[in-house]
């Protein structure tokens, strides 16, 4: 932002307004639009914030963060943006850094908290695939999921120097086939709706009586945590490798490989570990499109078999002929001898599987089948990094795996007080069965981990107990951090649980109190000293 808008905070809402306004019109100009972007884009969100039944004070963050949504490319050196060309993986890394950059600036603004991070996820997408904090889901405040269906439209509508503007109809096209990966599928059959409404014709029907109206500021079920934040939290230490005990899906390994750093990943699910494996271990294969297109081919051939074998825990989520469909992709992956490539294929189907769940029953005609979305789940799990260093994934309890691993730093994100049975209630819980393809897995590994994260724990006690008992496995790393989600206040049990073994060093919050039921999340630093 420019000095002057840095000065003292302005006087009155409508004094702040237009002063996001002339930040909105340089940054157009720094991306290249010929025509205003930004101020469409306000426009656009503010006729979705009315449909969705936005509060006035709910409609207001949002224009502004409209408005400044890519505020942050001010501070970063972007020449490229108004190129003719494709971005470069490096081109893009950077870009990935400008919703924080820009959620700073808004708050140096004197917005309201809600406004900066509206502007920190406005690249998040619906099936956790965005950044910086890669949420999913329902975890995305609805506002930022509004925000990010009106970029989209408004850079599909308008013209940039790599290509000429998209007609509505192509670009509603568009937005119907990003729908359920990049957008609220809500959101978007809300946004089609509108467009024919006005006259524009819709990609395909909608089913604008049956329109879900979720609260303005929810989150899914399971655990949240905030990736762009814990990435800065450890950029803050001097080490090479790190020890992820609670490594879930990669997704954190992923980020830190970019960085340089060896990182050894961990999760006790096995489907979490074929996610970590292809995106921690690998370090430069990618699935062919023939390899893919055997696998298919099998999937297609059990679908249409109604004697093929399937595991029928699965019919909790899906019909009979997905299930067919998806354990007959499975059968095929694990026919490949190379354990990489079985964790490749074994990634593509859960994505392919997350994808037909990602629809409410009211929006499903948006839809697509599992072979129709492969193009884009087979580019996410191809997403590659090699930083030529031996990572490891494994599917181990997580002291064991802390035992066994040698590393500079174990970061330890402590798990939701949750078993891990409970996920049968959601959405995602069929990803266990699926990999396993056993009917009762959740439930063995609820039963197994009795006293420890992700068993039973009958209370707060229990659950800190959990916390001192692997702390105790931990003494050969050199520097723990511990990510903690907590409700106002980082919980008094937890700080003391780890002083008893380390001292604390400093604590670092992410704060998302205009969020609603989005928790906080600390970051603990210790000392071997």
């Amino acid at each position: 932002m420019s000095e002057a808008s840095r000065g003292s905070a302005p006087r009155s809402w409508a004094a702040q307004l237009a002063t996001c306004e002339a930040e909105a019109a340089r940054i157009d100009r720094l991306e290249g639009y010929a025509a205003p972007h930004a101020g469409q884009l306000a426009a656009v969100a503010d006729r979705l914030a009315v449909r969705f039944g936005l509060s006035e004070r709910g409609r207001r963050d949002l224009r502004a963060a409209a408005l400044l949504h890519d505020v942050g490319l001010e501070e970063l050196a972007v020449p490229f943006l108004a190129e003719a060309r494709p971005l470069t993986f490096a081109e893009r890394s950077t870009l990935w850094r400008h919703p924080v950059v820009g959620e700073r600036l808004a708050r140096a603004h004197d917005l309201p908290e809600a406004v900066g991070l509206l502007v920190r996820w406005h690249h998040e997408n619906w099936d956790g695939s965005g950044y910086p904090d890669g949420l999913c889901g329902a975890q995305i405040p609805l506002p930022a999921r509004l925000l990010r269906l009106a970029d989209v439209w408004c850079a599909l509508t308008q013209d940039r120097p790599f290509r000429p503007a998209y007609d509505h109809a192509a670009a509603a096209a568009q937005v119907r086939s990003l729908t359920g990966t990049v957008l609220d599928p809500v959101v978007a059959a809300c946004w089609l709706d509108e467009l024919a409404a006005h006259g524009d014709p819709p990609a395909g029907d909608t089913t604008p009586d049956l329109l879900a109206r979720p609260a303005p500021w929810t989150t899914a079920a399971g655990q949240v945590a905030f990736l762009g934040f814990e990435v800065a939290a450890l950029q803050t230490l001097a080490f090479q490798s790190i020890a992820l005990p609670y490594g879930g899906d990669g997704a954190l390994g992923w980020q830190l490989k970019l960085l340089g750093k060896q990182v050894f990943s961990n999760d006790v699910r096995q489907a979490e570990t074929c996610l970590a494996i292809a995106a921690v271990e690998n370090n430069g294969y990618a699935l062919t499109a023939s390899q893919v297109d055997a696998w298919l081919q099998a999937a297609r051939q059990a679908e249409t078999d109604p004697t093929f074998l399937y595991n029928a825990s699965l019919l909790r989520w899906f019909t009979p002929a997905q299930a067919r469909w998806l354990a007959g992709f499975r059968k095929a992956v694990l026919g490949h001898p190379d354990r990489l490539t079985q964790a490749l294929g074994m990634s593509l189907g859960l994505h392919l599987g997350d994808y037909q769940l990602a629809f409410d029953p009211s929006v499903r005609h948006l839809r697509r089948t599992f072979e129709e979305t492969v193009v884009e789940a087979l580019a996410r799990v191809n997403r590659v990094i090699d930083n030529q260093l031996a990572n490891q994934a494994s599917c181990l309890p997580a002291h064991v795996f802390a035992v066994q691993t040698a590393a500079d730093v174990v970061y330890v994100r402590l798990p939701a007080p949750t078993t891990y049975d409970q996920a049968l209630h959601h959405q995602a819980g069929w990803r266990e069965l699926w990999v396993s393809d056993a009917p009762d897995r959740l439930v063995q590994l609820t039963h197994s981990h009795a006293g420890h994260f992700g068993g039973y724990l009958t209370s707060r006690r229990e659950y800190v107990a959990a916390l001192r008992a692997l702390l105790r496995h931990l003494p050969h790393f050199r520097q723990w951090v511990i990510g903690c989600l907590h409700e106002a206040q980082l919980p008094a049990d937890i700080l003391a649980a780890v002083s008893r073994f380390r001292r604390i060093t400093k604590v670092l919050t992410k704060s998302t109190g205009a969020c609603g039921t989005l928790p906080n999340q600390s970051i603990i630093f210790c000392s071997a000293g």
